[in-house]
């Protein structure tokens, strides 16, 4: 996940991308996005 941060987020995924806060924030909003997915294949 940090590699991922790094590169995704810059310079602020290098110094922030392995704390807790930034992983769980990131993790959270590929939940929304992937409810909000398999929601909408539904319909």
């Amino acid at each position: 996940m940090w590699r991922w941060s790094r590169q995704a987020l810059g310079a602020k995924g290098l110094l922030l991308g392995w704390t807790p806060l930034v992983r769980n924030a990131v993790r959270v909003q590929a939940l929304k996005g992937l409810k909000a997915f398999t929601e909408s294949r539904r319909a």
